[in-house]
């Protein structure tokens, strides 16, 4: 009996010796010293005196870590390490919670640089380094972005990060260019660039940081030392011909990145048809925007082939741009842009509108002529610290377009559409965070806008005069606990204007919910329109609900759900009758125009980093009722469109796949998108309601090979088939197809590339156009200059022809293209 309870009282005290030392814990955070982000698997080491290890653990994915300390640490040492960061090593002391800031930094084992892959980075920032993905025949940044896995640019130069499109590119953390990224993209030398930063859900206000999600997707450059505080010049100069015209093309653009200053020039000129008044296209931006009410369509003009294969246009850019740094976290910020576009372009068409009982074909020749410029200012001031944000921005923005077309076919008539337009505007933002978290906002947009638009056709003349002012103030308070947050929204906005006069009051609470990986978000907006002139006011309610699962650093899920009714276009209070074009008429019944909508969304979203694997999948649906729609009716050869205040119901389906996958000991990287759209909706014809839906399916496979340092194979594919029914009747679906296939060789001082693009599109189910285009490039290249040869459209095509679905017509045309050219170009580097 004695040796139990002796036995008892040793186990018991064993015990409580292990209880009280496993209580003792050293424990700490790791996070990348750049970006702030937690870093995952950092070993964190207890290490004694004379360099013996005794005990360690690893970070997990929030970069925290725990180690159990079991003796005295007055001899102890943290050390922490990782591949890709400096090693960290600090005495312990009376320490028990650690900080650590890892600086990332090769490691060198003897004559051998080891890096953390070509593409590497932790949570939502991902990182390139440039020069394992560069080739000798990259021009610009747009050029080197297009070899990235999990980044695709488009043929006019939009980028997007897995199938979501990026808001603003910015250099060496600053946004130059106010949104107006292509800038950047098609005027920075490839060569200059260290590496690219991939910023996802980034949310630009710091002091937001962790407390009010966002969904943006950024892009930084980073630049190599050698291209850092100094004017880097680049002129070019080109000059053709072809069968029709003289070719020319001029460019000269200045840019520095100083340590406290940013800076880009830039003038082109050109008729090459190579669409540079793109580069003023914005991304998407934080600020408050006006209203943009317009009564008149915008004559743009399309097709699905390569917009450089018909675009006949005389184009002009000047841009001037400078920031200032005035401290850590504040700047100034003042651009210009001017862009200045001279359109020509011959169409032959026939368009086929479907009604319940019969048909109706019309047949147009158009010779048309657009021309459109536009003058943008700002000043723009921010500090942007952790603590506080200020940001106050001044617009004033031109524009004048002018169309002018000559119509022949079923009609004979003369066209002139005039546009003017001018917007001054001041957009106010502050947000601060007090001692506890507590973050208070405030917005306001305060501005005057005039809209001058013109039709005049047949000796008839009707200008659509159109002004307002419109301001707008909103405030926030976010209240930060520990897993749940509550954001409180209010806010009020005046809009006077000669189509609709109404003002809106809201308010928005929401909460959030952490749960591990697991994030909560509802929201309930609550709105009141007021119109002057009305004495019932407008209620509209919605629900938000949205959850995102983390699930680990490469898995991520988001489900989002709404219901919401919504004020629709303004545009619908406007009581005359008026003409969009010389064979259109658009009236309104009186009414509120209303949509009731359901959406769902659910996005799942991979990526690899080691393995160079991106996988993208969104799936959407919607379900609206809406209590208008349009009639279409025909009276004298002229099409009547009536806004009905008839109810009917919308539903829309959609799924989008993105793959992209790098291979880094072949230098190939593929990709593949493919989408599925299935919209329907009503229109009344004939005083019949008629239901239609419309089917889309897109695929576009892409490759780029490079076997050798000399030889590259670039394979590009776009497949697409569109399907309309109506009223039961299914019309034939028809196929385009677009496949492009480059090879290129490269030396040091001489490069050359041939090009070949095959394009199939039916016309009708038994006709088809099929055609076969051809480049030849050959350039050389000196110390400081490039000499550079293009022959294009080597088989001299002239026209293309395809046919295009809309709900409830078939629009078949042929266009003109741009002839065999001859370019000679000597493009300079000082």
């Amino acid at each position: 009996m004695v040796k139990q309870i002796l036995c008892f009282l040793c186990v018991g005290a064993f015990s409580c010796c292990f209880r009280g030392n496993a209580q003792h814990t050293l424990s700490g955070t790791v996070r990348d010293a750049e970006t702030g982000e937690p870093l995952d698997a950092a070993a964190a080491a207890l290490v004694l005196k004379g360099g013996q290890t005794i005990a360690f653990s690893f970070s997990n994915e929030k970069g925290e870590f725990s180690v159990p300390l079991n003796i005295s640490p007055d001899t102890l040492t943290l050390s922490v390490s990782l591949m890709g960061y400096a090693p960290f090593s600090e005495r312990i002391g009376n320490r028990r919670v650690f900080s650590v800031q890892m600086v990332s930094s090769p490691i060198r084992l003897k004559e051998v640089t080891i890096r953390p892959g070509r593409i590497w980075g932790r949570s939502d920032t991902i990182r390139y380094d440039a020069s394992r993905f560069l080739r000798e025949n990259d021009k610009t940044v747009e050029d080197l972005m297009k070899r990235l896995p999990g980044i695709q640019v488009s043929d006019n130069g939009d980028i997007q990060y897995k199938g979501k499109a990026i808001g603003t590119m910015y250099v060496e953390g600053l946004d130059l260019m106010d949104g107006r990224y292509k800038s950047v993209s098609r005027n920075l030398s490839s060569q200059s660039v260290k590496e690219v930063e991939v910023l996802d859900n980034h949310q630009r206000i710091k002091s937001l940081e962790g407390k009010v999600p966002s969904d943006v997707a950024d892009i930084n450059i980073k630049l190599k030392d050698s291209f850092k505080d100094k004017w880097n010049f680049n002129p070019n100069v080109a000059a053709g011909f072809s069968a029709d015209d003289f070719l020319y093309e001029a460019e000269a653009n200045a840019l520095q990145i100083a340590r406290k200053s940013q800076s880009l020039y830039a003038l082109k000129l050109s008729d090459t048809g190579n669409g540079i008044t793109r580069e003023a296209d914005k991304g998407i931006d934080d600020m408050l925007a006006l209203p943009d009410y317009r009564l008149l369509p915008s004559r743009t003009i399309t097709a699905p082939l390569k917009e450089r294969r018909w675009l006949f246009n005389d184009a002009a850019v000047a841009t001037g741009n400078r920031l200032y740094r005035l401290g850590g976290d504040s700047r100034l910020k003042v651009n210009v842009f001017y862009t200045q576009d001279d359109i020509m372009q011959q169409t032959n068409s026939v368009t086929t509108y479907f009604n319940p009982e019969d048909t109706l074909t019309i047949e147009e020749n158009k010779n048309s002529r657009l021309k459109s410029g536009q003058l943008h200012l700002s000043a723009d001031y921010e500090d942007n610290a952790s603590t506080h944000y200020l940001r106050n921005k001044l617009d004033f923005h031109f524009e004048n377009n002018l169309v002018n077309t000559g119509i022949s076919g079923s009609y004979k008539v003369a066209q002139r559409q005039s546009d003017k337009a001018i917007a001054l505007l001041d957009n106010f933002s502050i947000t601060r965070t007090s001692a506890g978290g507590n973050v208070f906002q405030l917005k306001s947009l305060v501005g005057y806008w005039r809209r001058r638009e013109r039709l005049d056709f047949n000796r008839r003349e009707q200008p659509l005069p159109l002004q307002g002012f419109y301001a707008h103030a909103e405030s926030g308070w976010i209240i930060r606990q520990t897993k749940i947050a509550q954001h409180y929204t209010a806010g009020v906005s005046i809009d006077f204007n000669n189509l609709k006069t109404h003002h809106r009051l809201w308010a928005t609470p929401a909460y959030e919910y952490l749960l591990r990986s697991l994030k909560f978000n509802l929201s309930i907006p609550l709105q009141t329109v007021l119109f002057p002139d009305n004495r019932e006011p407008l209620f509209l309610r919605a629900i938000h609900f949205k959850t995102d699962y983390k699930i680990n650093y490469a898995w991520n899920a988001r489900l989002s759900a709404q219901y919401r009714k919504e004020l629709n276009d303004i545009t619908a209070f406007y009581r005359h009758s008026y003409f969009t074009d010389y064979r259109t008429v658009v009236k309104n019944e009186t009414g509120i125009p209303t949509t009731v909508k359901q959406l769902y969304t659910l996005r799942t979203e991979y990526k690899n980093t080691l393995q160079e694997f991106f996988v993208t999948i969104d799936w959407l649906a919607s379900h609206s009722r809406v209590n208008h729609t349009f009639e279409q009716s025909v009276e004298d050869n002229v099409f009547r469109w009536t806004r009905r205040y008839t109810p009917h119901v919308e539903s829309a389906y959609a799924i989008n796949t993105i793959v992209s996958k790098g291979f880094f000991d072949i230098n190939t990287k593929v990709s593949l998108e493919a989408s599925y759209g299935y919209n329907r909706s009503a229109q009344i014809r004939e005083s019949e309601l008629l239901p239609y839906s419309f089917h889309t399916l897109l695929l576009k496979p892409a490759f780029s090979l490079s076997p050798s340092h000399h030889t590259e194979i670039d394979n590009n594919g776009e497949l697409q088939r569109n399907l309309s029914s109506f009223n039961h009747r299914a019309l034939n679906g028809l196929w385009n197809m677009n496949h492009k296939v480059s090879f290129y060789y490269m030396q040091r001082r001489f490069d050359a590339s041939v090009a070949g693009e095959y394009v199939r599109n039916e016309i009708t189910r038994d006709n088809a156009v099929n055609l076969l285009f051809m480049d030849i490039s050959a350039s050389y290249k000196m110390d400081r200059i490039t000499i550079q040869l293009q022959w294009k459209n080597v088989l001299n095509h002239r026209n293309y022809t395809y046919t295009s679905y809309n709900p409830l017509s078939v629009y078949s045309t042929q266009r003109s293209i741009r002839p065999r050219e001859i370019v000679l170009t000597v493009k300079a580097a000082l």
